[in-house]
């Protein structure tokens, strides 16, 4: 095995009850890069990402520091982007690549000049970066655009081959998964159901409640629409979990607005 990357990603990226799409493809980063025979050590940061605390500033610094001269480090954009403070001064001892799921500024509901806030320190520390990765071509292409970006790599995530969903007896379940937040849109998906309350229908949302405001909101809206037996905000589920509740669901919806 070649000496290779470290990989530095959000605290809590292994705890199944906090699932992501971003930790899942940060996993599968480290294991791929190992299956290929490349030295993977992982460091995992606590913290409010993209905008920590003090002490998760200073731990990721006291990380970074810790290693060697010319180390390859592949940082997770939600951990990096947020601090060019940290990240930048290092550019020069640490070949340092930042991988981005989604420009930071592009999270709904964020107040305006807390999103202009973020993308200026996203551009400041992707700008001094020596290279930085996306996971699709259109995040590559806002990224080059938007920041004035030399280039960016893609690298798409792959899938899990599954069998044919069984279904339910009634064939009416509908599966919607995804942390609960503006983002994600199950506010939209909730007035579109509306709209067919004379079908036939069930459906149940999984994923946690990353922004407690806005579940509480949805909870109300689902009460206020006589909804609360028809649509179920479940929380997380580990992967066997939502592996059976894909196999009994005979439908899957995905409201976004990324």
């Amino acid at each position: 095995m070649t000496t290779g990357v470290v990989l530095v990603v959000p605290g809590g990226v292994e705890d199944e009850m906090a699932p992501s799409g971003g930790n899942i493809y940060d996993q599968r980063i480290r294991d791929g890069l190992a299956s290929a025979g490349i030295g993977v050590r992982q460091i995992a940061v606590a913290g409010t990402w993209p905008q920590p605390a003090e002490a998760a500033r200073a731990e990721l610094a006291r990380s970074l520091d810790s290693l060697p001269d010319g180390a390859v480090v592949l940082l997770d954009g939600l951990v990096a982007c947020g601090v060019p403070e940290v990240v930048v001064p290092r550019v020069a001892r640490l070949r340092l690549a930042v991988l981005v799921h989604m420009p930071l500024a592009d999270d709904v509901g964020l107040p305006g000049d807390v999103a202009a806030e973020l993308d200026r320190r996203e551009r400041e520390t992707l700008v001094a970066a020596a290279a930085v990765v996306a996971t699709s071509e259109a995040t590559a292409r806002r990224l080059v655009d938007w920041h004035g970006l030399g280039s960016v790599d893609v690298v798409p995530p792959g899938v899990d081959h599954a069998p044919l969903s069984s279904g339910s007896e009634t064939g009416s379940e509908v599966l919607c998964v995804g942390s609960v937040a503006p983002l994600k849109g199950q506010d939209v998906l909730v007035e579109a159901m509306a709209g067919l309350a004379d079908l036939a229908w069930h459906c149940r949302c999984v994923g946690p409640p990353r922004d407690l405001e806005f579940t509480g909101g949805l909870n109300g809206r689902i009460e206020q629409l006589g909804l609360a037996d028809r649509i179920q905000l479940i929380g997380p589920r580990t992967r066997k979990q939502l592996a059976q509740l894909y196999a009994d669901s005979d439908l899957l919806v995905l409201p976004s607005r990324a």
